[in-house]
């Protein structure tokens, strides 16, 4: 059961699991992040969408570290603005435009993420004006996509 305040609602955690389409595939060790938690709770919400296949269930779109982290310390609930209506292309573009604020993704990862984009119908312009990246960033990482996935892992880890 979800407990309202003001425009944040306090989700159980176990109704919230990580997005699938999240960029970032490893949230890293957040022990440090939890301990903080127990000793001074979660500062900050997460943003949640309602989970398509399953009512009552989120999907983080923001906060996946600090998820991972809630459940680490033992948290039943956690703050969570619900973001309605919106397209999975446009979570896709909110998960890569938070992710290159807080620290850098890997090409790899924005790579994939760019093409999920633009394979769910957002055109390059759209994905540079969501993400933040431009356009010529845009059009390069989408030219990978083309490489073989250990072409270009191999490729990436080079700095090509």
């Amino acid at each position: 059961m979800s407990v309202k305040e003001g425009n944040v609602i306090r989700i159980p955690v176990e109704a919230i699991e990580p997005h699938p389409n999240n960029p970032r595939k490893n949230v890293g060790d957040v022990t440090e992040l939890a301990d903080s938690i127990k000793q001074s709770g979660l500062l900050q919400n997460l943003t949640v969408v309602p989970h398509s296949d399953e009512s009552g269930r989120y999907r983080a779109l923001i906060g996946h570290r600090r998820l991972a982290a809630a459940k680490q310390a033992g948290l039943e609930f956690v703050p969570c603005v619900v973001m309605e209506d919106m397209r999975l292309a446009e979570q896709v573009a909110i998960m890569v435009a938070e992710n290159m604020q807080r620290q850098d993704l890997t090409i790899p990862e924005q790579v994939e993420s760019i093409q999920l984009m633009i394979d769910l119908g957002m055109s390059v312009e759209e994905v540079s004006e969501k993400t933040g990246l431009g356009k010529s960033t845009v059009y390069k990482r989408r030219a990978f996509s083309a490489f073989e996935s250990e072409e270009f892992k191999k490729s990436s880890e080079r700095g090509g």
